[in-house]
């Protein structure tokens, strides 16, 4: 290998080790910064390869960690599908991800988002509810899990 190949070499993995030292990311989105900043095709594979082998990009840890701080924020699983999406995950990883995620959880948080913003009385009204269906749609979450959380509530104030 040339000097002049081997130095890019390297400056690409210092830059890999810079941006992963500030926070983590996907390897599709750091190859993407790289590319950016002006490194070959070739400098960056070569540097994502040494990132892995050191331990310091991993990929399916970093999809679970943000779906896992994505649903901590009230995110649905529409919105961290989306969010992952974006970010360059291959569709295959974030499904399997979404999938993960637990239904009772999400049910859960809805009822706890409801309550908080409308408390249980304030979802008897038509209009509040139709409110509150497009707040927690607009927040990512399925018709379906929406449904199951008014029936909760419903449940919860009947007793």
């Amino acid at each position: 290998m040339s000097e002049a190949k081997e130095s890019s070499g390297v400056k690409a993995w210092q830059y890999a080790l810079k941006r992963l030292a500030m926070k983590g990311y996907h390897s599709a989105e750091l190859a993407a910064k790289m590319e950016e900043a002006g490194f070959s095709a070739e400098e960056v594979e070569g540097a994502l390869t040494r990132c892995r082998e050191a331990g310091y990009l991993n990929d399916a840890e970093w999809v679970a960690r943000s779906a896992e701080r994505l649903s901590a924020r009230t995110k649905g699983p529409l919105a961290i599908r989306q969010a992952l999406m974006a970010k360059g995950v291959e569709a295959s990883e974030v499904e399997a991800v979404v999938e993960g995620l637990d239904e009772e959880e999400l049910v859960e948080k809805i009822v706890q988002l409801l309550e908080k913003r409308w408390g249980v009385e304030g979802l008897v009204d038509f209009k509040v509810r139709q409110k509150a269906i497009a707040f927690l749609m607009r927040r990512g979450f399925t018709f379906d899990l929406i449904q199951r959380g008014f029936a909760l509530i419903k449940n919860l104030s009947s007793k």
